[in-house]
């Protein structure tokens, strides 16, 4: 902070304008134009200062993910990276699409590791990477390599520039390895990764409870109107096709409450796998509104 307090306390300031008119007339007005030039000068280096402070923190050796990338130019790049301590970042990889840049490979979705920024006075600038895990290129097949592009569009979604996102960023990284190393069905991955981005940003459906009743045992049927399950004391008849299995309903709540490091490893049977996704699915159609791009893909 010494840097900080020396600009704003005086240092090699230029004054223009309203500070030529007070030193020419002497006039009071002129003086108050003068003083207040002179504090919002201030104000302003005092503010840059502490935004380099910030941008300095930003080059830590944290790990980051780009989420998105964008040709901006002929040889330039427009990269959205998710961050543990800042959430979205936008930066620019200037370079990004020459075949002998450094940032070639580092500037495509998927890839996670060390990023150093600069910040300039509108925007970021990427002036080193160092990466780890090159997702896209770990991919083994194209319906992986969608999946991983629908993670990253809804971590897009979620994300929020200046509020941490290290839950959702080590969600997205846990579920990229799953996908490249086959660990799990596909679809059981998806599943395990809707879901828990839900719980993350405070929004899924209730599968502890009865919704009518409030009881936890016997909890067989959900109810879509209410995104909440129902125990069979309170929903009366219904048809066997929409009766729930007790490991689908466990299933729910294992990936609703477990750490995320253990959040794959386990699987499931073909039933409970359809009525995880018919849940799961049914709720994010209903509380999203954003039309995935890589879906349409996924759902052919």
């Amino acid at each position: 902070m010494k840097l900080v307090l020396e600009l704003y306390l005086g240092g090699n300031m230029e004054y223009q304008g309203s500070s030529s008119a007070f030193w020419a007339t002497g006039k009071i007005e002129d003086y108050l134009k003068y003083s207040e030039e002179r504090k919002r000068q201030a104000c302003e280096k005092f503010i840059s200062a502490i935004e380099g402070e910030k941008a300095n923190d930003r080059n830590s050796n944290s790990n980051w993910m780009v989420i998105s990338s964008m040709a901006i130019s002929e040889y330039d790049k427009r990269l959205v990276l998710l961050t543990k301590e800042f959430g979205k970042i936008t930066a620019f990889a200037r370079g990004a699409r020459k075949t002998t840049s450094q940032f070639l490979a580092g500037s495509q979705p998927m890839a996670f590791g060390e990023f150093t920024l600069y910040r300039g006075r509108n925007a970021y600038t990427v002036t080193s990477m160092k990466i780890s895990d090159y997702f896209s290129s770990d991919m083994k097949d194209i319906d992986s390599m969608y999946m991983g592009m629908y993670f990253l569009e809804l971590a897009d979604y979620y994300g929020r520039e200046g509020i941490e996102a290290g839950e959702t960023l080590k969600l997205l990284y846990m579920s990229m390895k799953a996908l490249s190393k086959n660990m799990l069905k596909k679809e059981l991955i998806r599943c395990i990764f809707e879901l828990r981005i839900l719980v993350i940003n405070g929004e899924y459906p209730n599968v502890f409870t009865c919704g009518n009743c409030g009881e936890k045992e016997n909890l067989d049927y959900f109810d879509e109107k209410n995104n909440t399950m129902i125990c069979s004391n309170c929903h009366g008849k219904v048809s066997e096709k929409n009766i729930i299995d007790n490991s689908t309903i466990y299933a729910l709540q294992y990936i609703v409450t477990s750490p995320i490091t253990r959040l794959f490893s386990f699987d499931v049977t073909d039933k409970v796998l359809e009525q995880m996704k018919g849940i799961i699915n049914k709720y994010i159609k209903k509380h999203i509104d954003r039309k995935f791009n890589s879906l349409e893909f996924l759902e052919i």
